[in-house]
């Protein structure tokens, strides 16, 4: 089973053990699967450094954390909203922020700090 379909799993079953207030959230935030992969990538023998926990804008425009994966192919994203592995330029996402390769506590921006744009619908 590869790492996004075992991220998955690990979601659903942390859905359902969730108290009652958040039963009702049917996947685990972004952060929760973030953490899950990079824990997933690390213990199959990745290095740290290049998984970076990364915060974007959605194509609605709202933050959202994803899982940048740095290799020799290029930066690929692992992101639940998306079950495909794409290259960063290929998500339609502003990226925000992402931790620095050397030092986890350091954030790194990446240029786009336009605020998210708020989206207003008439009833």
């Amino acid at each position: 089973m590869v790492v996004s379909d075992r991220v998955l799993l690990f979601a659903h079953v942390l859905s359902e053990n969730r108290p009652p207030l958040f039963r009702d959230m049917r996947y685990g935030d972004c952060e929760d699967y973030v953490l899950q992969k990079r824990k997933m990538l690390v213990d199959a023998g990745w290095p740290r450094e290049a998984l970076l926990i990364t915060v974007v804008r959605d194509k609605r425009g709202d933050g959202h954390a994803v899982l940048t994966v740095k290799s020799d192919k290029g930066e690929f994203i692992l992101d639940n909203q998306n079950e495909e592995i794409v290259l960063w330029t290929e998500t339609g996402y502003r990226f925000v922020k992402r931790q620095s390769q050397y030092d986890v506590n350091v954030w790194v921006s990446l240029g786009d700090q336009r605020p998210a744009i708020a989206a207003v619908s008439a009833k």
